[in-house]
């Protein structure tokens, strides 16, 4: 349960996302050491394992990474070592290869309170006094039980204390007083510390979950997600309950097996636990594959060449065998991923690829978004200048439709901009005089010019839907009259007056058709006729011929103003 962080807590919050982006770079800081010059200094031998002493009865996860051991894993050298170092140097005081190793200890929340410490052992001395000040910034420095910690204001932020010399906590306020006043008692067992004392010998990473302490809050969880769910995925809810916990064994130095095991409440409960499993392959390509089947048609007719392999490749995958998982390893326990001892250094470099590949895809996706969207943009401003160029001959803007002589609508103002967008011959087609659905006028949907097309959804031009509309309405750019506005109309400033919109995919139109957003009709909520077809944003032309992005969290009072030509309202953009 992830309490809400208060806006003061935000600083920490990029401080904890550096922190989590060290520990994956710890592996290769340590592996450096072993390929440094024999006068660098070694990090010292790894404390023996065993049930941590600051595990508690509540405890129902715990979590531990030992970079020393990765000191013979020579794959890790090919990754930021020096960054990993200077992470540790410049927030710590201390270089992250010298960590001997990381554990992390979480106990069920209380209401809204998080319980979870992070405890840190270094071969070298650190301080809290070298903490860098993002880490530092939501506490102040005091003692408690005669240790220096700095404490935090915040129920759900860390405060952070020296152990030992050696040896640095971090832990939410109330579970730093339990973790310090109980370090020194007599273990108790426990679901988690029954896991925790049959685990194998020094690995290099390990964690473990028991499910009993948190049940309840399973239960609560899966409570919610069921009534969201298909009503055929609701048997499997039950493999919650079927459950104890589970343990990760990750080892790349080879000593011993890489494992992720799976333990059930007893050997009645992996019986039923293997039956699910077994219904859930039967049932993936009824549910699954079937589910994905108008995806895979549209990306295959997709422009892009991406989205085509993709739909190959998902093709490829449905027509593979579903193999049957030999996985159970005893009455109550199953073994989801085993790799013998040496295998996983192998498999090191494909998992580096992998974790580069889950860090890159987003920024692709993120710099492909961004081109459409800048391609998007200027698409808005090669049509707010059409609208200029329209006025530059008819000293005045279109009107919102081409009427007939009782004053009917026909055909769109996109069409009566065909000349001024370089689209005379495709003009000259229409018959004017014939409504956008007549069979002729219909036919020349398909000739729809791109400019009216947002790269970002999913028509293609031939579709003849239209994602920019004029904004509408008897205050509005387009009034409906049968003559177009004039720069003097628009009192309240061409700069400030939207006189067209982006939409997304639900309220895109026929380009021919003489309908635009309705913006009285959507006084009260905006944004609610425009959609999202770019996260965060909708693009706009506005009367004096520019275009730019609108943030879709603008303040409806603000958008509802630059809806008008004559309200008078004063506004500052976004």
């Amino acid at each position: 349960m992830t309490p809400l962080r208060p806006a003061s807590a935000r600083p920490y919050g990029d401080a904890i996302k550096i922190i989590t982006a060290a520990a994956v770079l710890l592996a290769p800081a340590a592996a450096a050491r072993a390929q440094a010059p024999a006068n660098t200094p070694t990090p010292a031998k790894a404390q023996p394992l065993g049930v941590s002493p600051w595990v508690s009865p509540e405890s129902f996860a715990f979590a531990e990474l030992r970079p020393s051991r990765l000191l013979a894993a020579p794959l890790a050298q090919y990754l930021p070592i020096e960054v990993a170092d200077a992470v540790g140097e410049k927030f710590l005081g201390a270089p992250l290869s010298r960590l001997v190793s990381l554990q992390a200890i979480v106990e069920p929340p209380m209401g809204a309170t998080p319980f979870y410490a992070l405890i840190a052992k270094f071969d070298t001395p650190v301080s809290i006094t070298h903490l860098a000040p993002e880490l530092t910034e939501h506490a102040t420095l005091g003692e408690l039980g005669g240790r220096q910690v700095f404490q935090s204001q915040h129920p759900a932020m860390p405060s952070i204390a020296a152990i030992d010399s050696r040896t640095l906590i971090a832990a939410t306020p109330a579970m730093l007083k339990k973790v310090l006043a109980g370090s020194d008692a007599a273990p108790v067992e426990t679901p988690l510390t029954a896991l925790l004392s049959s685990r194998p010998g020094e690995t290099d990473a390990y964690a473990a979950v028991a499910l009993e302490p948190v049940r309840p809050l399973i239960q609560l969880g899966l409570m919610a997600a069921r009534s969201e769910a298909p009503p055929e995925t609701h048997r499997y809810f039950r493999a919650a309950d079927l459950l104890s916990g589970v343990e990760l064994t990750v080892d790349v130095t080879g000593q011993h097996d890489t494992t992720l095991a799976i333990h059930a409440n007893d050997a009645a409960a992996a019986d039923e636990l293997e039956s699910l499993v077994a219904q859930a392959q039967t049932q993936y390509r009824d549910l699954v594959v079937s589910e994905m089947a108008e995806q895979r048609l549209q990306m295959a007719a997709s422009e892009d060449p991406l989205e085509r392999a993709m739909a190959r490749y998902l093709d490829r995958m449905e027509a593979m065998p579903v193999e049957e998982f030999d996985w159970r390893d005893g009455p109550s326990q199953f073994t989801a991923i085993r790799l013998k001892a040496g295998e996983a250094n192998q498999h090191m470099m494909v998992w580096s690829i992998g974790v580069v590949v889950a860090l890159l895809l987003p920024a692709v996706q993120a710099g492909r978004e961004a081109a459409r969207r800048n391609q998007a943009l200027s698409q808005a401003k090669q049509i707010a200048l059409a609208l200029h160029n329209h006025h530059d001959i008819h000293n005045r803007f279109p009107a919102q439709a081409i009427t007939d002589a009782s004053g009917r609508p026909l055909l769109s103002w996109r069409v009566a901009l065909l000349p001024y967008l370089e689209e005379e011959k495709l003009y000259g087609m229409f018959h004017l005089d014939e409504p956008w659905d007549s069979p002729h006028n219909q036919s020349l949907l398909k000739y729809m010019p791109g400019v009216y097309c947002d790269p970002s959804g999913k028509f293609a031009k031939s579709d003849g839907k239209s994602h920019f509309l004029g904004v509408a309405g008897p205050q509005a750019f387009f009034d409906g009259g049968p003559k177009g506005r004039t720069f003097a109309s628009l009192t309240d400033g061409s700069a400030k007056t939207l006189a067209l919109v982006q939409v997304d995919d639900d309220h895109a139109v026929e380009w021919t058709k003489p309908a635009d957003y309705d913006a009285a009709a959507h006084h009260a909520n905006p944004v609610a006729g425009i959609g999202e077809l770019h996260p965060d944003v909708f693009l706009a032309g506005f009367g004096d011929g520019h275009a730019r992005a609108v943030p879709l969290d603008i303040a409806p009072q603000t958008l509802r103003a630059m809806l008008t030509v004559n309200g008078r309202e004063r506004f500052e953009f976004p």
